[in-house]
């Protein structure tokens, strides 16, 4: 029986959780706790509800999709929650999810998820990046805003950038689309709004060495979370809520995607 399942793509890697938890690198992890953790493709709507037959001790969300595929439902969230699985969710779609249920007991890890549970950040597009497919590892094609804010705020502080520098960059990039957001397209609008040549060369010098990829960090904290709670034998999740078993959702449960 597998203990606890973790929905990634881009925002870790297989061969990251692996390295991090000292493991080979396959998409079922046995850890020394005698607890496995089996690690799926970004979340769909449905992929929630369907793993609650099998009772694991907990899910956990790092990415989910939401343009090609339905994005994970709410509901399922709540269901599997009031079915006693413990869910988890940070860096992705899984910040943006635990955020939006944390009053009903999903719990949220990391910056990111502090970032939207504190009201600091309220788009979706501050997660969102274009990515390759599945086999190829969900390799990112566009840089997430998360990051780059982080990474900005960073060259702030160590004085990399100015403050005017800082604002405009910020600027710059949120005002991209999220599959055109990257550290280059970022200081070509710079460029074209006066930075020099001078100062993009020294800020695309310290990036080399100095950029942030929060959502990594995050994702890797949940995973040590999730080692932490199934090797601490937490009992099933209680929750304060009734779960309606309404008509909506008897037939969503009965369509494929969601059976």
């Amino acid at each position: 029986m597998t203990d606890a399942f973790i929905f990634t793509g881009p925002s870790l890697s297989l061969a990251a959780a692996a390295d991090r938890l000292g493991q080979p690198h396959h998409n079922i992890f046995q850890l020394e706790s005698g607890h496995s953790i089996k690690f799926m493709p970004p979340a769909a709507e449905g992929d929630i509800a369907a793993l609650v037959d099998q009772k694991p001790a907990l899910i956990a969300i790092i990415d989910g999709y939401f343009e090609n595929l339905p994005a994970v439902w709410h509901k399922e969230i709540l269901y599997a929650m009031a079915k006693g699985i413990h869910i988890m969710g940070a860096s992705s779609m899984g910040a943006l999810r635990a955020a939006e249920l944390a009053t009903f007991g999903m719990q949220g890890i990391g910056y990111i998820y502090h970032a939207y549970a504190e009201g600091r950040w309220t788009d979706d597009d501050e997660v969102t990046i274009a990515h390759g497919p599945a086999d190829l590892g969900f390799p990112a094609v566009s840089d997430a805003m998360a990051n780059i804010r982080v990474t900005l705020d960073h060259a702030l502080a160590s004085r990399a950038i100015t403050l005017r520098e800082w604002s405009d960059l910020t600027g710059i990039a949120k005002n991209l689309f999220y599959k055109n957001r990257t550290y280059h397209a970022v200081l070509d609008g710079a460029a074209s709004r006066g930075l020099t040549a001078e100062r993009r060369a020294h800020i695309e010098a310290w990036l080399v060495n100095n950029r942030r990829d929060q959502k990594q960090t995050d994702a890797l904290e949940l995973l040590d979370a999730v080692a932490a709670h199934l090797q601490a034998d937490v009992g099933p999740k209680k929750v304060l809520y009734h779960f309606q078993d309404t008509l909506i959702w008897q037939r969503a449960r009965s369509l494929p995607q969601i059976a």
